[in-house]
């Protein structure tokens, strides 16, 4: 009434074109771990591939398959993981120094990951196509590992190859640096994305709002996992939220144990959320070849501190997404700047 939108009332979002899209495709294959004179790398057979924005218009592939070796190991992912986790809580001058090391050696090592994965002897005719694209259209580069192993391989070849697809996967790809800038600044910036195939049939999955968020907060306080600020993430998701009216719904899970995003993710099978977001401790077991993520234990749940934690690896993650069809599983663990943790 009088021009005024009333308060149950969802604001008018307009739908804005999307722009064209022109991807980078980076396609590794046959992942495995060599040792170099004591220190591990990881190594794959690679292939670039330029998708153009154009539809109708033909792919372009690299000349020639060759070998990509990751130029950073254990040593480099464990600096990156002490500066993005760590510096900023205590940034004294004792510390200093190395941070600004550190910050030195982001463009050596950006440069690094681009040499190696674009050599322009095999890649020039794709990556000339793709940075050729308008600067009207959209570009992204995309990390594609194939992790499968051939039928008939031991487990500790399924192990390998997985260890080595989770180090190819988490390198920091978002610091390219083609020996100018980064190739996610400037006036056209570049979108990094990680992707492993997809061996499922699935419908398209539609999405109306509002926006169905769950947050698990998952706090246990042990000799493995110590206490996070449950504030830290919560807040600003919060205060995000407010902002968009009834575009958004956020539910908080409790208590945060994996027994109790299985009953939550059930319940609300017929109106399913949209987002899970976990925000908590991530690990990564050598042992399994997986990554996991930090749960409260549930025989701690009337406990107001010192719980327990039950570690839950991808491969129970990842079917019940698949089969809850989550669009988007949001991970703001700590140590995951790096998967040898």
């Amino acid at each position: 009434a009088l021009g005024k939108r009333l308060p149950n009332a969802l604001p008018v979002v307009e739908d804005k074109p999307e722009r064209p899209l022109a991807e980078l495709l980076l396609k590794l294959s046959r992942p495995a771990l060599t040792d170099d004179n004591g220190v591990q790398h990881a190594r794959a057979e690679a292939e670039l591939v330029y998708v153009p924005s154009e539809s109708g218009k033909r792919e372009v592939a690299s000349v020639q398959r060759y070998f990509f070796r990751a130029p950073l190991g254990l040593i480099e992912a464990e600096e990156l993981r002490w500066y993005l986790e760590e510096y900023y809580l205590w940034p004294a001058e004792v510390v200093r120094y190395r941070a600004r090391k550190i910050e030195r050696d982001l463009i050596r090592w950006g440069q690094a990951l681009y040499q190696q994965a674009l050599p322009v002897q095999y890649c020039a005719n794709a990556l000339q196509g793709w940075q050729a694209e308008s600067g009207k259209v959209a570009r992204r580069f995309s990390v594609w590992i194939d992790d499968s192993v051939l039928a008939g391989s031991s487990k500790n070849e399924e192990i390998q190859t997985k260890q080595a697809a989770t180090t190819l996967l988490s390198l920091p790809w978002e610091l390219l640096h083609d020996g100018n800038a980064y190739l996610f600044q400037g006036a056209k910036p570049v979108r990094v994305r990680r992707r492993l195939p997809n061996t499922l049939n699935q419908d398209v999955l539609l999405t109306d709002p509002p926006i169905r968020v769950l947050l698990v907060t998952a706090r246990p306080e042990d000799q493995a996992c110590g206490y996070i600020d449950h504030r830290a993430s919560a807040m600003p998701l919060v205060q995000a939220i407010e902002n968009l009216g009834g575009l958004v719904e956020l539910k908080l899970l409790d208590p945060p144990t994996f027994a109790a995003l299985q009953e939550e993710l059930d319940r609300t099978r017929e109106k399913p959320y949209h987002i899970v977001h976990f925000d908590g401790h991530g690990v990564y077991s050598p042992d399994v070849g997986l990554g996991g993520l930090c749960f409260e234990h549930p025989g701690d749940t009337d406990k107001l501190e010192k719980r327990r934690h039950e570690v839950v690896y991808t491969d129970q993650l990842g079917p019940i997404m698949q089969d809850h069809r989550i669009p988007l599983f949001f991970l703001e663990a700590c140590q995951t700047a790096q998967a040898e943790k």
